[in-house]
């Protein structure tokens, strides 16, 4: 129930925010796979929904989509994954500019928080890009290691035990005798 009213308070939530950046579909086009593939190629930057502020061209919307593989799928269902990617596109960017409109950026909490986000983002980047870089292990160097370190890969013998316990003793005797 909790999962069903978040999901209808974030329906809620993107309907005001249309609302009040008069966000608009253009109606230029039709949203299937086969029709955004086309447009993909020919005109790029067709823009898919405006916003006071802001708008959504194809590039940028269908720029990484595999519009091939959702040509596959049934019209319905290439429809409503299409639909559901553009309404959270630009939910996305309407978010944004709520956020700086609400100036949350400057609350004090926030801003430790994305403070941390992004030192701890740099580091990822800084060991992804230079310290980590180029390491690898080949399938014989782990093999070699699995071998040399069986001890680190036993796990000492568990049992689980339970304690049965009756009002009197003839119960407990009588259960005894049924469990063996």
């Amino acid at each position: 129930l909790a999962t069903r009213a978040k999901e209808a308070r974030r329906a809620q939530f993107s309907e005001e925010l249309w609302s009040k950046y008069g966000a608009r579909l253009s109606g230029v086009l039709k949203m299937t796979p086969a029709a955004l593939s086309e447009l993909r190629k020919s005109a790029p930057e067709t823009v898919l929904v405006s916003w006071n502020g802001g708008s959504l061209d194809l590039a940028t919307f269908a720029g990484g989509l595999d519009l091939d593989s959702l040509a596959q799928l049934p019209a319905s269902n290439a429809q409503r994954q299409l639909d559901d990617l553009l309404r959270r596109t630009v939910n996305d960017a309407l978010v944004r500019r709520e956020v700086v409109a609400r100036k949350m950026a400057e609350r004090p909490d926030i801003a430790a928080e994305v403070r941390t986000e992004r030192e701890n983002l740099m580091e990822r980047s800084l060991y992804a890009d230079y310290v980590l870089k180029g390491v690898s292990v080949s399938d014989a160097e782990v093999r070699a290691w699995y071998d040399g370190h069986p001890e680190q890969f036993r796990t000492p013998e568990r049992r689980k035990m339970a304690h049965l316990v009756t009002a009197t003793r003839e119960e407990g005797e009588a259960l005894r005798a049924r469990i063996e």
